[in-house]
């Protein structure tokens, strides 16, 4: 095992022992599953050939940038379904 040090913001510190402590885990061990978390794509081998292709794309774009704005979407949002 290996231990690395990070710094993080107040904000994000406060959110990692709140998380932490809802699941009954110090905030180093729910940091570590995270971490873990992040780079586990064992799930991408249950998808299709099709949607595996779709969520590359997608992040490709992402990527790239070429995104729709937050605002945007939310406002589409709201329009469609009248939030």
């Amino acid at each position: 095992m290996k231990t690395l040090t990070v710094q993080i913001s107040d904000e994000a510190a406060r959110k990692l022992a709140e998380h932490a402590s809802q699941n009954g885990k110090t905030p180093e061990e729910w940091a570590t599953r995270l971490v873990e978390e992040a780079f586990d794509d064992s799930w991408l081998s249950d998808l299709s050939p099709e949607d595996r292709a779709a969520i590359e794309q997608g992040w490709d774009e992402a990527e790239r940038g070429d995104t729709i704005p937050h605002e945007e979407i939310v406002a589409e949002m709201r329009q469609k379904f009248g939030w």
